[in-house]
C-alpha cells in the first residue's frame, strides 16, 4: 500500500516537473515574442516621430498620440497637447468649418481628405497649413491620421512667383510704352512747334493753349524716361563710381527739404525729420540713381503721415552691406495691397499719384545687386530696409576669427510692438535667433514661466508695471537669464535714468542696429546662451 502510494506521487511530481518545462519553455518564447514586440513598437514610435511632417491621431475628436514634428509647428510638449480636442488648436476662424469637416466625415458622408486651414501655435502665433485626413482603426475603433504640412514656405514662393512674372509683364509693357509714346511725342512737339511758329501775336488764346498742350507732353516724356528706367534692369558699369552714401543720402534730404516743409505748412501739420548717418565704406554705383532712391524713399514717406509725425533717417553698415533705414509714423500699409506697391501705376493717391516712385526704387536697388523690404502696421507706420553691396575693393568688414558665431538664442522682447522693436525683432529673426514679441510686463512673466529663454529685451516707455518692479520679478524667477533694456535716454541727471546695474546690458534709442547686434551676441556668448 505504502509502494503504491510513493509510485502515485513520483508520477504526480514526474507529470509536474514535465509540465513545468513545458511552462518555461513557453514563458521563454512569450518572452522573446515581448521583446520582439517592444523592439517593434520603439521602432514605429521612433519612425513615427522622425516622420518630417507633422502627424496627430485624433480619435472622437480628441489627440491620442502627436509626433515630433507636429509639436515643433505647435510649440507644446506631448503632454500639454494629448487628451486635448484638435479644434483647441485650430484658429478660431477655421473653427466652424472644422468642425462641419469632422461631423460629415463621421456621419460617412463624402468630404475632402486635403484641405487647408489655419493652427495656433503656444505663442499664439497664426500658421496656414494644409491637412491631410486618413480613416484608420486604432484599438479596435474608428480614428483618423491627420498629416499637416506648414504652407508658409510654399505660399511665399507661389507670391515670388505671381511677383515675378507680374513683373516680367510690366517691365515689358513698360519697355513697348516708353518707345510708341516716345516716337509719338516727337512728332507731336515738331508739329506744335511748327503751328506757333506760323500763328500770329494777335491769337494769343491759341498760343496759349498750345503751350498748355506742350508742357503736357514734357510731362509725358519725363514719365516715359521714368519708364524707361524701370524697364531697363541693368547698368552700364563705367558709369559706376565709388560713392559716399551718407553723402548722398544727405543731399537728397536738402532737395526734399523744401518740399516736405511746404506740405506739412499747408497741412498745418509738423513732420519731424530726425537722421542719424552713419559713416559706411563706399558702395559703388551710380551716384543720381542712389540719390533719386532716396527722394522717392522721403517724399512717400511724408506722403503717409498726413496728420505729420516722426521721420527717422538712418545709414550704416552691417554684414559686407550698406543699409537705408527710413521709417515714418505714419497709417501704415493695408496688407490687402502691400504685395502691389512695386507694380508701375498702383498708388493709393487717387488722381495726384503717378504711382511710380516705389517701381523706380525697387528697379534702382535691384540694378544695384541689392535688396528692399519694407515692414509695416497700421496706425504704427512704416519702415523701409534697403541693403547695399559694400564695394569689394575697399570692403572692410571682415569676419572676426575665432569668435564663436551665436545662433538659435531664444529671445523674448516686451514692450509696444512699433517699428524699432519690429526692426530690431526681424534683424535678430535673420541672425538666426528665434524671437516671441508680448507688449506687457504681465504677458512677458507668463511666457517666462511656461519657456526658456536666453534673453530678455524690454522697451523702458512700454510696461504695464514699474521698471523697478519688473526687473525684480524677473530677477527672482530667472536669476541667470540675460536683461537689455532698451530706452530713449541713458544716464544724465534725470532721476528716471535706469542703475546699469539692474541691466546687463542698456541700448539706447535711435537704435545703431549693427552695434546693437554686435553687443547683444557678446553677451549671449560671454553667458553661453543660444
Amino acid at each position: 500500500m505504502r509502494k503504491a502510494q510513493q509510485d502515485y506521487w513520483r508520477k504526480r511530481f514526474e507529470k509536474l516537473k514535465a509540465e513545468n518545462q513545458i511552462l518555461r519553455e513557453k514563458l521563454a518564447i512569450l518572452k522573446k515574442e515581448t521583446r520582439d514586440l517592444e523592439r517593434v513598437i520603439r521602432n514605429n514610435s521612433k519612425l513615427f516621430h522622425s516622420i518630417p511632417a507633422g502627424i496627430l491621431l485624433v480619435q472622437q475628436g480628441i489627440i491620442v498620440d502627436i509626433n515630433r514634428g507636429a509639436l515643433e509647428h505647435l510649440g507644446y510638449s506631448p503632454e500639454e497637447v494629448i487628451g486635448r480636442s484638435f479644434l483647441d488648436f485650430v484658429h478660431p476662424e477655421w473653427k466652424k468649418d472644422m468642425k462641419d469637416l469632422h461631423n460629415k466625415r463621421i456621419s460617412g458622408k463624402r468630404v475632402p481628405s486635403q484641405y487647408e486651414t489655419d493652427l495656433v501655435t503656444k505663442d499664439g502665433e497664426r500658421i496656414p497649413c494644409e491637412a491631410r485626413v486618413k480613416r484608420i482603426r486604432f484599438n479596435g475603433r474608428r480614428a483618423f491620421l491627420v498629416n499637416v504640412t506648414l504652407l508658409e514656405k510654399r505660399k511665399k514662393r507661389e507670391r515670388d512667383l505671381i511677383q515675378s512674372k507680374k513683373k516680367e509683364a510690366l517691365m515689358t509693357m513698360a519697355s513697348g510704352l516708353n518707345r510708341k509714346l516716345s516716337h509719338d511725342l516727337k512728332g507731336m512737339r515738331e508739329n506744335i512747334g511748327l503751328v506757333k511758329g506760323a500763328l500770329h501775336s494777335e491769337n494769343g488764346d491759341l498760343v496759349k493753349g498750345l503751350e498748355n498742350i506742350e508742357a503736357a507732353s514734357s510731362e509725358i516724356i519725363n514719365t516715359t524716361r521714368v519708364l524707361e528706367r524701370i524697364a531697363n534692369r541693368t547698368r552700364d558699369p563705367s558709369d559706376d563710381v565709388l560713392l559716399d552714401l551718407r553723402k548722398v543720402v544727405k543731399k537728397a534730404i536738402s532737395l526734399t527739404n523744401p518740399i516736405f516743409k511746404d506740405l506739412a505748412e499747408r497741412r498745418k501739420q509738423k513732420i519731424n525729420l530726425k537722421t542719424y548717418l552713419r559713416s559706411v565704406s563706399p558702395i559703388k554705383g551710380d551716384p543720381e540713381e542712389i540719390r533719386d532712391l532716396a527722394i522717392n524713399l522721403i517724399l512717400n514717406a511724408v506722403e503717409a503721415m498726413p496728420h505729420g509725425g516722426d521721420l527717422y533717417l538712418t545709414t550704416e553698415e552691417n554684414a559686407g552691406y550698406a543699409h537705408i533705414y527710413i521709417q515714418d509714423s505714419g497709417v501704415g500699409i493695408p496688407a490687402p495691397i502691400k504685395d502691389r506697391i512695386w507694380d508701375p501705376f498702383f498708388s493709393t493717391k487717387g488722381k495726384d499719384g503717378l504711382g511710380l516712385g516705389l517701381s523706380l526704387s525697387h528697379a534702382i536697388v535691384k540694378r544695384h545687386k541689392g535688396e528692399m523690404e519694407v515692414a509695416t502696421q497700421k496706425d504704427h507706420g512704416t519702415t523701409f530696409t534697403i541693403r547695399l553691396p559694400i564695394a569689394k575693393k575697399d570692403q572692410r568688414a571682415r569676419p572676426r576669427s575665432g569668435i564663436r558665431k551665436i545662433k538659435n538664442a531664444q529671445i523674448l522682447m516686451i514692450g509696444d510692438e512699433d517699428m524699432v522693436s519690429e526692426l530690431l525683432s526681424q534683424v535678430f529673426v535673420s541672425r538666426g535667433h528665434k524671437v516671441v514679441m508680448v507688449s506687457s510686463g504681465s504677458e512677458g512673466l507668463q511666457k517666462l514661466r511656461k519657456k526658456k529663454f536666453d534673453l530678455v529685451v524690454a522697451d523702458s516707455t512700454a510696461t504695464d508695471m514699474g521698471r523697478a518692479a519688473l526687473v525684480q520679478k524677473i530677477r527672482k524667477m530667472k536669476r541667470e537669464l540675460s536683461f537689455v533694456l532698451m530706452t530713449e535716454q541713458v544716464g544724465g541727471k534725470k532721476s528716471g535714468a535706469p542703475k546699469r546695474s539692474a541691466f546687463d546690458l542698456i541700448i539706447t534709442k535711435p537704435l545703431d542696429v549693427d552695434n546693437v547686434v554686435r553687443q547683444v551676441e557678446d553677451l549671449l556668448r560671454h553667458k553661453g546662451g543660444g
